[in-house]
């Protein structure tokens, strides 16, 4: 089971990449590319986004914005595709009303939305950058890279035990 690697820096540390793509680890990828995050009012007046440069491979770089975008639409897709119908369905064939039909299809959306949690959990993306507060968090789904990452940061790396040990 894949699992996410995170260093975290303080949004005022300077940050180092190691010399490896952030997507397949090739060594000296000889080209970056920038990373749009979405900037907390705590980091600046006015919030908004923020564009980090990450080095990358050339063929890497449209894979790392596809993947978020395909991510954002599968969720989108999937809570269509089932609210959508169970909105229907429980109009057409179930007493339910107003109020009622309303907390139902909310209760299905929560659902959706735990479930696609657990999945985001369980299959990380390759590399996220994620701002909260002031911390700057960098998860990388390989261990080697965000290791390399770490030491390039000075921060020292240790992984969480699993289970059995």
């Amino acid at each position: 089971m894949p699992r996410a690697y995170t260093c975290s820096l303080q949004a005022s540390d300077p940050i180092q990449f190691p010399d490896l793509c952030v997507i397949c680890g090739k060594p000296q990828p000889g080209t970056t590319h920038r990373y749009a995050v979405k900037q907390s009012l705590s980091l600046s007046r006015f919030g908004g986004w923020q564009r980090i440069k990450v080095p990358c491979c050339r063929g890497c770089g449209w894979r790392l914005d596809l993947g978020r975008v395909l991510r954002g639409a599968r969720f989108l897709l999937i809570t269509a595709a089932v609210t959508l119908p169970a909105t229907w369905l429980l109009y057409h064939y179930t007493p339910l009303r107003d109020a009622t039909l309303g907390g139902t299809v909310f209760g299905i959306f929560c659902v959706v939305l735990i479930v696609n949690g657990f999945w985001e959990m369980f299959h990380p993306p390759e590399f996220v950058i994620d701002v909260t507060g002031s911390t700057v968090s960098f998860e990388f789904r390989d261990r080697d890279r965000a290791e390399a990452f770490a030491a390039a940061n000075g921060m020292s790396f240790a992984a969480l035990p699993t289970h059995g040990e």
